[in-house]
């Protein structure tokens, strides 16, 4: 994987908030220097939410890190931040 490309998963994956807020520029400079990148043809062809789910899918099961990392980097460039979840009901037990 290109050092550029490593740097944007290590500050996604980090916890402290000043590093992890470094992500989305990664990302910025990180698709403005690769427009042409096959993988970021492709998201833009497709470009909704479940084809880059299931294009996510296939990149994971095939083992390709390096694919899932881009399209990762896509989604931070061309995507709202996604919360997928249900409503919390805190009850005590």
């Amino acid at each position: 994987m290109e050092a550029e490309l490593q740097a944007f998963e290590e500050a996604r994956a980090n916890r402290r908030s000043r590093i992890r807020n470094n992500h989305r520029s990664l990302a910025e400079a990180y698709l403005a220097a690769h427009p042409d990148d096959p993988v970021f043809l492709m998201c833009a062809a497709m470009n909704t939410i479940p084809q880059l789910v299931g294009l996510v899918d296939q990149a994971r099961a095939s083992g390709n890190a390096e694919t899932v990392a881009k399209i990762d980097v896509w989604l931070e460039c061309r995507h709202e931040k996604q919360h997928i979840g249900g409503t919390v009901d805190n009850r005590p037990r």
